[in-house]
């Protein structure tokens, strides 16, 4: 893509249920986090998007949270983050896209209608990928702190606070990251899309 319009880029994470927090972030260019925030509806987070300043200069990433009610027996236990031994591939991936949830869809549509660049991410695959992954229990405080430390050490993102984030505004961050790398990258070789739901193509880092 290569777009030196582009001068901030806003990572959203969506809460899996309607007690889950939502999370967004923004980073600038020089890779300094210069907004976090939480929501705890769908109509919360549309108002704080609504109140950001710079989104028609900016790359939008919402993150694709996983439907665990609708997950088989198999997904249950593959979605728990253990490094598990698979010794045959597994060639029927139909079920793979039903992992995720519809949450965020609406939210996606409204911001495309209203012309902003905006791209679904899957935050899990995404720590996957960059080898950040915790193995902590998931939002446990450890799981958190190690996630922090590597955002900050590996993706050298600055300023970010001292005290410890809530796991959906780090999920945020990594879809900041992600439009940043859409914004400064090449199709294919930097970032491609690997996965749709929905008729929604879904946006990961290489």
């Amino acid at each position: 893509m290569k777009n030196n319009n582009i001068h901030n880029f806003i990572g959203i994470s969506i809460g899996k249920g309607a007690s889950d927090d939502s999370g967004i972030a923004v980073i600038d260019s020089k890779d300094e986090l210069i907004r976090i925030d939480k929501a705890y509806s769908i109509d919360e987070l549309k108002l704080i998007i609504d109140n950001l300043s710079g989104k028609s200069n900016s790359i939008i990433c919402i993150d694709m949270p996983e439907y665990y009610e609708m997950l088989n027996g198999k997904w249950r236990i593959e979605s728990k983050h253990y490094k598990c031994f698979n010794l045959e591939p597994d060639d029927n991936l139909s079920d793979w896209k039903y992992r995720y949830s519809d949450r965020g869809t609406g939210l996606y549509k409204d911001l495309l209608d209203k012309n902003y660049r905006v791209y679904r991410y899957d935050s899990d695959y995404t720590k996957t990928i960059l080898n950040i992954h915790s193995y902590m229990k998931d939002r446990s405080p450890a799981g958190c702190k190690f996630l922090q430390l590597n955002i900050k050490e590996k993706l050298g993102i600055k300023n970010l606070p001292s005290n410890m984030m809530p796991i959906s505004v780090l999920d945020a961050i990594l879809g900041a990251y992600t439009a940043k790398i859409i914004a400064s990258g090449t199709k294919d070789e930097d970032y491609h899309f690997n996965a749709e739901h929905k008729d929604i193509q879904i946006v990961s880092i290489k």
